[in-house]
This record gives structure tokens, C-alpha cells and sequence, in this order.
């Protein structure tokens, strides 16, 4: 019987109540056998009484017949008197003799009573004879009659009254054995039902202290491991018991606690992507402006070594293939410094949520320079294949988050194929018709797209991971973040475009990433030559990085500009305050001594309201820098092009409608 089923004051009450009800039994049982003892005891000396009394009147009734009768012979004459005795002596006999016949229901007690009763018949003729005989004057007669007849009658009643006597005395110490048995029966009996009540009492407590500490100790326990920060403890309520309520309230207590210390490590896996990112930011700030010098430089020497330069030199010389071999080299650097800049931007993908800088771009491209980063990555033991669809058609993508989402899933594939398989990336074109996308996620819309897979040969996954792999901080891995794939989902969603997974349990996994496709042109197509924008206004420059400020302050002379360049943030604006009625339009860096870009501009709006400004940094845009998209405000990270930048200020200066730009081409 589980005793826990029930609340402890129903287990104390009803072993309270079986103990009084075992006393009660005790209790009642004694009175009862006491009741019988006394009884048998009270009947013993009351019929042993009685009986021994009649006993000794039939005794003494045959002495006083037969000194009635000895009386007459001695006397020789009958006075009437010893007859009188005798009659009475008679009657007593009788009279005793009826009484013990009803008392005595022992065989012996009746065999000497019917003894009795035949020689008292016997001695009474005979003593009626002597009496009469005697009154008679017949005394010789009556003396022989007595020697003869008489005397051995009353010698035999004398024998059988005082057997009589001694059986009933006999009887009454049976009765008195009989009782003291009884006493003693009983007394054993309630000797051993005490001993039973304790012994049942004792079990009782027993039994009810360990089903009232047993659980207090579990309970005890399972504080203790939790004040150790075990959370990993399997609490079972069983039973309907205060104890169970309380299991179950520790067991609630440990789930929240487990949730709790879920949601902790994933704010610490926050924080410390918080870290990381502004450490990364700061990185990205710093070598984003060592990226600027290097491509200003390189494109400055190419405007200088152009290709119409090269064709007017000396062709025969020396120099003009030293100025080819410069341009190369120049061409080379900038190349460098674009896959640089990819690379700054996957430094802070984890940590913020990055501005798509999209360009028209080929992905066949895009997989292929991924391809080489990644060869070292996946290892030997796994095969690695690129299935790029030629004449893919152009998309806007960020190539950043590009390779990011590429570096996630290559990834994912690597740690499902620890005993090593085959990583396949296909690139793809594919038309979803309206009507027909029973076959694609809920949220594919019709349209064309380009569609990116990675495969691998590792071992599935269940329907039910499927289900929650793009889920923040979902993850099957003991060291995962749980961040990779949504990750991924979220740069993905941010293009437009949607994600298809495929799997099978032992066979591999399939994502699919689809982006929208600009047009059916190739890239080759949209590629066209792109040119230098120039102008005359004049511009305000603040940068702080003593390298790269006179690299932009010459660039935008070269492009044609009038160049005031100020060091920090308050030299600026005093520059401004001084010919704020002939700057055009102010470039400034964010991060800046004394006074940062945002509080220069925003001192420099208050006098002139419809200024423009350019802001440039080595940072993501984040969502401190959300207002900058305004109408006199603009955002460029670095490093950028001569070109980009040249079309980024004629874009601005020739928005406003108030001013009228001169557009001249190199």
C-alpha cells in the first residue's frame, strides 16, 4: 500500500484509530474474560458451597437416625421423641438428597446420590421396624433386626455420604482449577495481545515516520544538489501527500531555473557577441581607413598611369612597360582591397544587423573566390565540388553576407560528416509560375531567382530538428550558439529571398537559399565601363586619420573640387562658420576627437538647415546612424572607389534642384 497516496494527517489519524481501535478490542476482550472468570469462580463456590452443605445434612441426618434408633434400644421403650427424631431425620435426608440430585450433574455425583437413595430406603424400613418392634417390647428383636439389617445400612450410607462429600469437595477444586486456568488463559492471552498492540503500534510509527521523513530527506537532497546548481536532477511527484505537493512544486522550480539558466547563457552568448562585435566594430574602423589609403593611393596612380597616358608614351621604351606593369599592379591592390573589405564585413555579421550594401554581382563568381578560402577549411578528409550553372544571370547581393551564409552552411556540413563524405555548392536558375509553389516554403512569391545549395552526405536530421534549425540559439551541438543558421535566414529573408531544406535520415542534407534575379541579362552584360564624375563646388572635409584625410582632400581635387579639410569635428565647424556661403556640401568622419561627425553636423545644420553632408566611416551603419537617411544627409563606409565616391557626391549635389552642377567625364 502507497501510504503516500494520502495526506499526512489522514496516515496520523488512521494510525491513531487503529491503535485505539486494537486497545478497544483489548480492552473489551479483558472485561469480557473477566466477566467469565468471575462467573465460573462465583459457581464454584456457590454450587461447591451448597452441595457440601447438603452433603453433610445427608451426614448428619444418618447419625442422628441412627442415635434415634441406638437411643430406643438402649432405652428399650419407645417415648415417641427418638421417633420424632428419626421422622425428622428422615425428612432432612430427603429433602438434601432431592437438592444434590438437582445440583450435581456430574455421573459419579448421580451414581452416589442413586446409591444414597436405595440404602436410605433399605435403613428407613429397617429403622421403622426397630422403632415398632421397641414399642412392642420386642428389644431382642429389634436388636438383631438392627445388627442385622440396620447397622450395615447405615455403615454404607456413612461410606457413600462421606464419598458424597469428598466428590463435591473434589468438584469444587475442579471448578476452582477450571476458573484459575481461565485466569491464567486470559492473562496470557492479554499479555500477548498488549505485546501485539505495542508490536503493531511500534510498525505503526514506523511505518508512518519513514513515509513522512523518507520523503523530507529526498527533499533535503534535491535542495541540496539544486543549491550546488545540479539542474539536470529528475524530480518524480508520486502520490497525493503535502510531499508530493511539494515535489512538484520543485519540480516547477527546477524548470523555471532551467529556463532561467537558458535564457543566461544565451544573454551571455549575447553579451559576448556584443563584445565581439563592438571589438570587431572598432577593428573594421581602423582597418577600413588603412583599406582607404591603400585603394586612394592605388587609384590615384592609375588616373595618373590611365590608359591613354600609356598609349601616347614612347612604345619602343623601356618606361611604357613599366607604367603597363604599375597600372597592373595598381589594378591587383584594388582587387585586394575589395576582397578585404568582404572580409572586415564577416567580422561584424554575428554581432549587428548589417545594412545591405547590395551591388550587381555574378554568384558563379561569388562561390568560386569562396571556393579558394574554404579548400583549407573543410579538411582532407572531406571532398569539396563547385556545379556552377554558366550564364547565370545577375543579382544584387551583398558579397559579404554572401560568403557569410556560404561559410555557415559549409560549415553545418563539415561538423555532419565527422568520418568525412562529400560538400557539393551548385549554383542554379529557377521560374516559380503563380499557382505552383506547393513546392516551396510558405512565403516564396512568383518571380525568377537564383538559387545557391550546399549538400552534404552526413547523416540527416529528424522532422522534429528540422522544424526549429533556423530558431535563435536552437543548436544539436554541445559547443554551439544556436546562432549559424538563423543567421543565415535572417541574410537570406533580408535579400528578398527564401530558404528550402531537404534531408534525409542517413542520406544528407540539402539548403537551398534563393534570391531574387535582377534580370535575364548575364553578368557580363550588365558589366559596363564605369567613369570618373567630376565637378567644381566646394566641399568641406573632416577626418581625423592624418594618412587619409590628404589622400581625400587630393582625390577630390583631382575629381575637381575645392578642398577646406578639417582635422576633428571643432575645426571643422569653425572652418564652416567662417564660408559656410560657399561650401556645397560637408564629408565628415563619425568617430572624430573633441567633436565627433554627428554633433559637428548637427551644430553646422542649425546654420545652414539645407546643407548636405556625406557621412563616411570604417563602421556598419547601425541603428544609431538611422537618421542619416534624410534628404540632406547620406552614408558610405569605407574603403570605396574613386568612382563610387565621385557618383555618391554628384548624386547628392545634383538632388538639389537649387544648385546646377557642371558634369564633366575623364
Amino acid at each position: 500500500m502507497d501510504l503516500r497516496r494520502m495526506k499526512i494527517g489522514t496516515r496520523l489519524s488512521a494510525g491513531m484509530t487503529l491503535i485505539l481501535i486494537f486497545m478497544l478490542v483489548l480492552i473489551i476482550l479483558g472485561l469480557s474474560s473477566m466477566r467469565i472468570i468471575s462467573e465460573k469462580m462465583n459457581h464454584a463456590v456457590r454450587v461447591t458451597s451448597v452441595k457440601t452443605w447438603y452433603a453433610g445434612l445427608i451426614k448428619d441426618a444418618k447419625h442422628t437416625m441412627d442415635e434415634a434408633v441406638l437411643t430406643a434400644l438402649l432405652t428399650g421403650n419407645d417415648t415417641g421423641f427418638e421417633h420424632v427424631r428419626v421422622l425428622t431425620a428422615r425428612a432432612t435426608y430427603q429433602e438434601a438428597l432431592e437438592q444434590l440430585e438437582k445440583l450435581d450433574e456430574t455421573g459419579k455425583g448421580k451414581e452416589l446420590l442413586a446409591k444414597l437413595r436405595e440404602t436410605f430406603s433399605g435403613a428407613r424400613v429397617n429403622s421403622e421396624k426397630i422403632l415398632q418392634l421397641v414399642s412392642a417390647g420386642r428389644n431382642m428383636r429389634a436388636i438383631e433386626i438392627y445388627h442385622k439389617d440396620l447397622r450395615p445400612a447405615v455403615l454404607r450410607l456413612e461410606q457413600l455420604s462421606t464419598e458424597l462429600v469428598a466428590h463435591e469437595q473434589e468438584m469444587g477444586a475442579f471448578y476452582y482449577r477450571q476458573a484459575l486456568e481461565r485466569y491464567k488463559m486470559t492473562r496470557n492471552l492479554f499479555l500477548a495481545m498488549g505485546f501485539m498492540i505495542v508490536a503493531i503500534a511500534v510498525a505503526a510509527a514506523v511505518i508512518l515516520t519513514r513515509s513522512i521523513t523518507r520523503p523530507l530527506k529526498e527533499g533535503v537532497e534535491i535542495a541540496n544538489r539544486l543549491a550546488k546548481g545540479d539542474l539536470a536532477i529528475e524530480i518524480r511527484p508520486e502520490g497525493r501527500d503535502e510531499s508530493t505537493q511539494l515535489f512538484s512544486a520543485m519540480k516547477n522550480m527546477v524548470e523555471k531555473l532551467r529556463q532561467i539558466k537558458v535564457l543566461e547563457q544565451q544573454l551571455l552568448q549575447s553579451q559576448r557577441l556584443e563584445t565581439v562585435g563592438r571589438l570587431a566594430g572598432g577593428i573594421a574602423h581602423d582597418f577600413n581607413n588603412l583599406l582607404s589609403i591603400m585603394l586612394g593611393n592605388a587609384e590615384l596612380m592609375k588616373l595618373s598611369l590611365s590608359p591613354q597616358s600609356l598609349s601616347t608614351a614612347n612604345t619602343g621604351g623601356g618606361l611604357a612597360v613599366i607604367k603597363q606593369k604599375i597600372y597592373e599592379r595598381c589594378e591587383s591592390i584594388e582587387t585586394a582591397v575589395s576582397r578585404a573589405k568582404d572580409f572586415v564585413k564577416q567580422l561584424l555579421v554575428f554581432s549587428k544587423h548589417q545594412v545591405l550594401e547590395l551591388r550587381t554581382v555574378d554568384l558563379n563568381q561569388v562561390v568560386l573566390d569562396f571556393e579558394k578560402m574554404m579548400r583549407r577549411m573543410v579538411g582532407e578528409h572531406i571532398e569539396m565540388s563547385i556545379e556552377c550553372l554558366p550564364g547565370l544571370p545577375a543579382a544584387n547581393l551583398d558579397v559579404g553576407q554572401i560568403n557569410q551564409v556560404l561559410l555557415n552552411l559549409v560549415v553545418n556540413a563539415r561538423e555532419a560528416m565527422p568520418r568525412g563524405g562529400k560538400i557539393t555548392i551548385e549554383t542554379s536558375f529557377t521560374s516559380i509560375v503563380a499557382g505552383f509553389t506547393s513546392d516551396y516554403p510558405p512565403d516564396a512569391k512568383p518571380g525568377n531567382y537564383l538559387c545557391l545549395t550546399v549538400r552534404d552526405t552526413g547523416s540527416g536530421m529528424e522532422a522534429s530538428v528540422v522544424d526549429k534549425i533556423f530558431d535563435p540559439f536552437f543548436t544539436t551541438k554541445e559547443s554551439g550558439t544556436g546562432l549559424g543558421l538563423s543567421v543565415v535566414y535572417g541574410i537570406i529573408k533580408k535579400h528578398g529571398g527564401f530558404t528550402r531544406v531537404k534531408t534525409e535520415k542517413g542520406v544528407g542534407t540539402s539548403f537551398e537559399a534563393f534570391f531574387p534575379s535582377t534580370s535575364d541579362m548575364t553578368m557580363r552584360e550588365a558589366e559596363t565601363a564605369k567613369q570618373l564624375v567630376r565637378g567644381k563646388e566646394t566641399i568641406l572635409l573632416m577626418e581625423d586619420d592624418d594618412e587619409l584625410r590628404p589622400l581625400v582632400s587630393d582625390v577630390l581635387t583631382v575629381m575637381g573640387y575645392e578642398v577646406l579639410a578639417a582635422a576633428d569635428g571643432a575645426q571643422g565647424l569653425s572652418m564652416f562658420r567662417e564660408r559656410s556661403d560657399i561650401i556645397d556640401l560637408v564629408i565628415t568622419d563619425m568617430i572624430m576627437p573633441k567633436i565627433g561627425g554627428l554633433e559637428a553636423w548637427t551644430e553646422i545644420r542649425k546654420l545652414r538647415p539645407d546643407i548636405d553632408c556625406l557621412v563616411i566611416t570604417g563602421y556598419a551603419k547601425d541603428a544609431s546612424m538611422a537618421n542619416l537617411d534624410g534628404q540632406y544627409s547620406h552614408f558610405m563606409q569605407k574603403p570605396f572607389t574613386l568612382e563610387a565616391l565621385s557618383e555618391k557626391i554628384r548624386e547628392i549635389l545634383d538632388g538639389d534642384q537649387s544648385r546646377t552642377g557642371t558634369r564633366q567625364t575623364a
